[in-house]
């Protein structure tokens, strides 16, 4: 499947919930960034930004079910949709179901299993904290412990750089 294809498909699945586009276009930006960043080989990179579009595919599901969509519930209801998702697709089953591992653990910070998880938990940590900063709330001073890639760390210092005192 086609990226483009893929954005389009989940744009439509988010039914004019523009914060939910918004988000996946953010994460899916930082994480093509990291992987490029750290020369990530083109298989892998493809397999990032698919984990990227579709990383809250069970937000509606949740909210809808539970009230709310935190991460925990996000990644007990993910895997399915993921795999109705890429139903019908040209994408590898073997590719569906590392996608539907990632967007099934993309809030489970340890341990951190392989490059495509570790890039998805960066990208959608920055954008998540600079959502949150956009919000009201504090900057932070340093990234989260699980981050790793050079780019990732790059990406957190131009994001959020210390204030002078």
């Amino acid at each position: 499947m086609l990226t483009g294809e893929a954005i389009a498909k989940m744009v439509d699945f988010s039914a004019g919930n523009l914060h939910d586009v918004d988000h996946l276009l953010h994460v899916f930006g930082l994480a093509k960034a990291i992987a490029e960043g750290e020369g990530l080989d083109a298989e892998t990179l493809h397999v990032i930004e698919l984990a990227a579009v579709v990383h809250d595919i069970a937000c509606p599901l949740c909210r809808k079910k539970y009230g709310s969509a935190p991460g925990k519930l996000q990644e007990k209801e993910s895997a399915p949709l993921v795999r109705e998702f890429f139903a019908g697709t040209d994408e590898p089953q073997e590719t569906v179901e590392r996608i539907a591992w990632v967007v099934s653990h993309h809030h489970t910070y340890e341990p951190v299993e392989g490059a495509v998880h570790r890039v998805i938990l960066e990208a959608d940590w920055l954008v998540n904290t600079s959502e949150g900063v956009r919000d009201g709330r504090p900057a932070p001073t340093r990234p989260a412990p699980f981050f790793a890639t050079r780019t990732g760390l790059a990406l957190f210092a131009a994001m959020f750089p210390p204030v002078a005192q």
